[in-house]
């Protein structure tokens, strides 16, 4: 709360009949969200602003700010952005197909590897900021071509620094959105900016605080602001964004020293508790206020400003307004981010639960830029359930894709019997499938195909409770398959709105028309469930879930299974329930229905409460003749980068026992 040592400026006034105002904004990462705090105040008191430049945070508030945001549209985009998706290379769940959405819910870690890299611009650094350019793009939306930045609504500039002639590099014009995007470039986090002969990182490397650039465009009084944590210790730089960050800042210094004398007023907010990477809804929601606190307390210094401004008192100037008729058209068209050269995508992820404890499972796809774009695509999984799959695909059309995959899997596995273990069995599977035909567009995907599987089983272990089905060593069978999927969900694990229907039908044969010198057997199953909000916390999602087997000598292996917290634990068909902690045989007409009552604690923890009921029988007369399934699990889990981690209790009245597990990581 001072004023700097050289006093607020002492210049004519201008055209304007008053000084030019410059407003300079320094970088911080998610600190910035003070930066709106402090612009409400600015207008509230009534301060005009000619000029507006900043470094990294401070250049996306700042070129917003100059196109016409005023300090609630601000605070809007701050407070309703997706800072998760949009800090990550990821497509919107909603952009891409169903098969991506799954792999996108399974590995944590997910990196793509150019191989022509003089054409990759995404090239040199951990996050490629593919998210952020859409997000710059559509936020500017009517200012997306090359301009004069000059000719803006507030003239504006920002700063980077060129790796190429180590220089720092002040943008005043071309794509607006690119220039924010290369002042925010933090080296090593963020990929650089490839522009020209240029290579362009966060301005932060020379020029923090860009003060002086604002003087060069001709600001006659100027108001610095910066996010500063006062009480800074040592043991908070616990990540690579703040290490850097920090270095950054020590470096350039000096010429932060500098560029605050040249300042008529500096406003630093003390962002203390919070650091680069605070974007949850609850640190911005607090550093927004913080910035609007410490703005408040430099009242009686902005009233003194207006004067020698050369305003009055108690005017208030009409602040602009961003036109943003156009943002729905350009949401509609969409953004090619996509580049065209042949790459390597990457993906790793772990998981630990009672069940299956560790498991491990990477893959790798390659993609070529052929015009009938084949590929490779390879998963290996490490745990009780081994696998290792390769496929080549041909994606010759957009939206359709055919392929060719061998699959092998190890598992051991472990039957229940009313909640008394009963089978330990240890099989080896190997399949071929062909998919002739599938076809994606958004929520839809519809697939025909054919597959053939062998079955070895290779050990058991029985007990007193044990099912005595597992009477072959060796089977194998064909299988015509046809699936229709439809999914809006908007989160694959803690959804708040959608629907998802899944219907499917096989077709087995041992000669590939019959079964065991008789028709071959039918399987159709399907799922719906919709999400349905309560509270803007509290949703409520009701299902129901079938599985009809027709036919006879079915095998062990197609059988229904039913149990276990999620889909396809040991086999593709494998249905979960509340109560059962292990897989359950069951007959061959199954029909369940359940809900899931999930409300969200704070910004990541959820309290889930599941209840499940089904029936089945060998026909459909015996159906509802006897009492039926039911199972409820309460569970609490927090959803960390690395999946969700958390624990559940449960019940059901068929194994009559409470059961209690952990959870650490996704699904896969």
């Amino acid at each position: 709360m001072m004023m700097t040592a050289t006093g607020f400026a002492q210049t004519q006034k201008n055209e304007l009949g008053r000084k030019k105002v410059g407003l300079v904004l320094a970088g911080g990462g998610a600190k910035g969200a003070a930066h709106v705090g402090v612009i409400k105040v600015l207008e509230k008191a009534g301060i005009p602003i000619d000029i507006v430049t900043g470094t990294s945070i401070g250049s996306i508030v700042g070129g917003l700010y100059s196109v016409g945001y005023d300090s609630e549209m601000l605070d809007s985009v701050f407070r309703n952005v997706d800072w998760g998706y949009v800090l990550r290379d990821r497509l919107a769940h909603r952009n891409v197909s169903l098969d991506e959405r799954e792999n996108q819910s399974i590995y944590f870690f997910d990196h793509k590897i150019w191989l022509n890299k003089s054409a990759n611009q995404y090239a040199g650094g951990y996050i490629k900021g593919i998210n952020v350019d859409r997000m710059l793009n559509h936020l500017i939306t009517g200012y997306n071509d090359s301009i004069d930045f000059n000719t803006l609504p507030r003239p504006f500039a920002c700063v980077a620094f060129n790796l190429m002639k180590n220089e720092e590099r002040v943008m005043h014009s071309g794509s607006l959105a690119k220039a924010i995007r290369a002042s925010m470039a933090i080296p090593g986090v963020f990929s650089p900016v490839r522009q020209d002969s240029m290579v362009l990182v966060d301005g932060g490397v020379s020029n923090n605080l860009p003060v002086d650039v604002a003087k060069a465009m001709g600001a006659d009084v100027i108001i610095a602001v910066t996010l500063q944590d006062e009480n800074k210790k040592d043991t908070e730089f616990n990540s690579l964004r703040d290490i850097v960050l920090q270095s950054v800042f020590v470096a350039s210094n000096k010429r932060l020293q500098e560029c605050l004398k040249m300042a008529d007023l500096h406003i630093n907010v003390n962002t203390h508790g919070y650091d680069t990477q605070s974007f949850t809804n609850k640190a911005i929601d607090s550093l927004i206020v913080r910035g609007e606190n410490t703005g408040l307390r430099f009242w009686d210094e902005l009233m003194k400003l207006k004067q020698i401004i050369g305003v009055e008192k108690d005017s208030h100037p009409q602040y602009l307004l961003y036109d943003k008729s156009q943002l729905y058209q350009e949401k509609q068209k969409g953004l090619e981010w996509m580049s065209p050269d042949p790459a390597i995508n990457i993906g790793f992820t772990a998981r630990f639960d009672l069940e299956e404890q560790a498991a491990l499972q990477a893959h790798a796809e390659y993609k070529s830029n052929h015009k009938l774009y084949p590929g490779v695509d390879l998963t290996l999984r490490l745990g009780l359930r081994t696998k290792v799959k390769l496929e080549g695909f041909l994606e010759p059309w957009k939206f359709k894709r055919m392929s060719l995959a061998y699959e092998y899997q190890h598992n051991e596995i472990y039957m229940y019997n009313r909640g008394y273990q009963s089978d330990a069995v240890v099989n080896n599977t190997h399949a071929v499938e062909l998919k002739l035909f599938q076809f994606d567009i958004r929520n839809f995907q519809i697939y025909l195909g054919a597959s053939w599987k062998y079955y070895h089983l290779s050990d058991l272990l029985t007990s007193e409770h044990s099912y005595n089905v597992f009477n072959e060593n060796n089977t194998h069978y064909f299988t015509y398959n046809a699936r229709l999927h439809y999914n809006t969900e908007d989160n694959w694990y803690f959804t708040t709105r959608g629907a998802r229907l899944e219907l499917a039908y096989k077709y087995f044969s041992d000669n590939l028309v019959k079964w065991k010198n008789h028709v071959g057997f039918s399987i159709l199953a399907g799922l719906w469930r919709i999400t349905l909000p309560i509270t803007r916390t509290t949703h409520l999602q009701p299902h129901v879930f079938g599985r009809v087997i027709t036919g006879s000598d079915i095998p062990v292996w197609e059988r229904n299974m039913m149990g276990g917290n999620r889909y396809g634990i040991y086999s593709e068909h494998q249905i979960p329930f509340a109560g059962f902690t292990y897989a359950e045989f069951m007959e061959n007409k199954l029909f369940g229905a359940g809900f899931r009552l999930q409300q969200r604690l704070g910004n990541i923890g959820y309290i889930l409460l599941k209840g499940h009921v089904a029936d089945h029988g060998d026909k459909f007369s015996d159906l509802l003749k006897g009492k039926p399934i039911w199972g409820t699990q309460v569970a609490y889990y927090y959803n960390s980068l690395i999946g969700p981690i958390g624990g559940y209790v449960s019940w059901s009245n068929y194994t009559n026992g409470i059961v209690a597990g952990v959870n650490i990581g996704y699904e896969f």
